[in-house]
């Protein structure tokens, strides 16, 4: 087994990977939130789990 294939498992199958996976989708929702322009109806959290639930 590659030290990259290692490294990707640990990633994978520790929480580290969902922390980062939640950060990343925050952050995807921050930047089209302020795209948007602020929408008060659709704030940025709202967009970050709308993306984590796949829909």
């Amino acid at each position: 087994m590659s030290a990259e294939a290692s490294l990707l498992t640990l990633l994978t199958t520790t929480p580290l990977f969902a922390v980062g996976l939640t950060l990343a989708a925050y952050l995807l929702g921050s930047g089209l939130f302020q795209r948007l322009k602020r929408p008060s109806w659709l704030p940025a959290i709202l967009i970050a789990a709308l993306l984590l639930a796949g829909r």
